[in-house]
């Protein structure tokens, strides 16, 4: 699920992803909700005015000025295009991370992957194409957010390993993502009785759009 509020260019996008297994939450920015209901696995792109916000992360339904499960102060620019995810740390605390996204333009059927790390499993590897392919991504840690790789346009399997294995466990993920544009992918916990393990979560920078390679000069 992924909701959408296009930004205008004298404000700021801003992704929303909760991370937090099992709680639902309501999304406050300078005591006003902006985001009614969030839950495990889904984010909400919104638009903020530039400058300053307190944000707080609350239980759903709770009282505006009531205690925060987790809370920071966001600084943000006209045209900026940001992630902020609620997940919690490898030593499973609960915490906000902010990532800056880019908002370069991209050649006609190029795309950008940004693979962000915000689960509380050790270093992991990710890999894109066929099972056998090299990690495109290795040694991956909470919280990081690793280099933007380019990749030609199309469908991919991608598969989160722990770092240096190969076969999927309790703590990998896998799935299919269409890359067409700029994509986030993200893994994150998902609690199952005894274990934890990821899964991969996909959210599209909406404010990169693709241009023809002429158009880059």
């Amino acid at each position: 699920m992924h909701q959408r509020a296009h930004a205008t260019p004298a404000e700021a996008e801003v992704i929303v992803a909760d991370g937090l297994p099992g709680t639902p939450v309501s999304v406050f920015a300078n005591n006003r909700v902006f985001i009614k209901d969030i839950v495990f696995g889904t984010t909400t792109t919104v638009a903020l005015n530039p400058g300053k916000h307190a944000l707080a992360i609350r239980k759903y339904g709770a009282a505006p000025k009531s205690k925060a499960i987790l809370a920071t102060t966001l600084k943000v620019t006209g045209g900026e295009n940001a992630t902020i995810v609620a997940n919690p740390t490898a030593r499973g605390a609960l915490t906000l991370n902010v990532f800056a996204n880019p908002t370069s333009t991209l050649p006609m059927g190029d795309a950008l992957v940004i693979v962000r790390h915000v689960t509380d499993v050790p270093t992991v590897d990710f890999c894109a194409g066929a099972t056998t392919a090299p990690a495109l991504i290795s040694n991956l840690a909470n919280p990081s957010s690793a280099t933007p790789a380019h990749l030609p346009a199309g469908n991919y399997l991608v598969n989160v390993f722990a770092t240096g294995t190969t076969m999927t466990s309790g703590r990998s993920s896998a799935g299919t993502a269409h890359c067409d544009g700029q994509m986030s992918l993200t893994d994150r916990p998902i609690v199952t009785a005894p274990t934890t393990h990821a899964e991969l979560g996909v959210e599209s920078v909406g404010s990169v759009r693709s241009q023809p390679t002429a158009a880059r000069r």
